[in-house]
């Protein structure tokens, strides 16, 4: 098999995120749990986790159920 027939669908996840990322923003704004999916981004989830995590928060309107707060 040639590398030609090999299809990559990395910039298919990456524009798909894109867009999601867009509506969620447009939805939501930038908030705390965009900002979060974003700085895990690469570093501790991939492409396709950050792609899920914008779906629910699209359908949901948020991701987190309960966040801890900790006042020090």
């Amino acid at each position: 098999m040639s590398k030609d027939n090999i299809i990559s669908l990395h910039g298919a996840i990456r524009a798909e995120i894109r867009r999601n990322l867009t509506d969620v923003m447009g939805l939501h704004g930038f908030d705390f749990e965009v900002d979060t999916i974003l700085d895990s981004w690469e570093g501790t989830i991939d492409d396709r986790q950050v792609l899920e995590a914008l779906r629910i928060i699209k359908l949901a309107g948020f991701m987190f159920d309960e966040v801890p707060y900790r006042a020090d």
